[in-house]
């Protein structure tokens, strides 16, 4: 028998401690045919300020604190202190913008990720929940204007290997590879396997330099040391991809950095 939970509006997230109140829980659990469970009481409640006060020593440190340093004074007689950062403020602020409706909104973030799309500039919209980022994703793919869509909805992961390559063809180089490692003629490995021959590779090419690992391919090479040759080319890929990220990264900043587009106002002032 399944556990009824119910999931966060704003993360996407199942909240598995959590009930809902005034019988509600209850009732859906009797609706679904699911054990129905004890409600839950609520025993004391204290506010985090309450709480906060039974501490003998007070200190934090946040990012939202200096338009609240009223209430800190008030609340807690604490005094709230700014830091400088390190380097110069860059980040430019555009002005806020108001819609007369939702969808005159989305059109609007659609078109201005469009805009920076044709320019080569990167974007990252945050959006107040799940099902936001999915009509704004529907939006984008209308636009055909590829994107990642970062959200708490489970996602089965597929691994492409391209139009010309057949899969059938992967699991064959994996088989002979293990044949070569020693394994029997008639016994091929499983997906667990060859991830957790990567995994130990990828831990050997971190706890090991590249002069090390060939010189230890050189020594074992009439044995076929697959696990080296494996750590060999991931830091081979993971040289050229740092070499990659480095030149993207000065693209990026030359036109003009991450372009962050934020599509609701937080309830909070901070």
């Amino acid at each position: 028998m399944g556990v009824l939970s119910p999931r966060c509006l704003l993360t996407g997230r199942v909240e598995e401690k959590r009930r809902w109140s005034e019988g509600i829980h209850l009732a859906v659990e009797a609706k679904e045919g699911l054990p129905i469970q004890a409600d839950s009481v609520v025993m004391a409640q204290i506010t985090y300020q309450s709480m906060f006060k039974l501490y003998p020593k007070l200190s934090g440190m946040t990012g939202t604190a200096k338009t609240e340093e009223k209430e800190f004074l008030k609340m807690f007689q604490m005094l709230v202190i700014e830091v400088p950062t390190n380097m110069a403020n860059i980040r430019h602020d555009l002005p806020i913008q108001a819609f007369a409706n939702a969808r005159g909104k989305w059109e609007y973030v659609r078109a201005e990720v469009e805009s920076m799309f044709r320019v080569g500039r990167p974007v990252l919209v945050g959006t107040t929940s799940v099902e936001n980022s999915e009509y704004l994703s529907a939006l984008l793919r209308a636009s055909k204007i590829p994107h990642n869509v970062l959200n708490a909805r489970p996602k089965v992961a597929i691994l492409s290997f391209g139009p010309n390559v057949n899969v059938n063809d992967i699991w064959f180089w994996v088989n002979n590879a293990a044949k070569y490692v020693g394994k029997s003629e008639n016994k091929s490995w499983t997906y667990e396997k060859a991830k957790s021959i990567i995994s130990e590779s990828i831990e050997m090419s971190q706890s090991m330099g590249l002069d090390e690992l060939q010189r230890l391919v050189e020594e074992q090479s009439e044995m076929y040391p697959l696990g080296p040759c494996i750590a060999i080319a991931y830091l081979s890929v993971l040289k050229d991809c740092e070499i990659h990220c480095f030149h993207e990264g000065l693209e990026v900043k030359r036109l003009g950095g991450l372009h962050v587009i934020g599509t609701s106002l937080h309830e909070s002032r901070r």
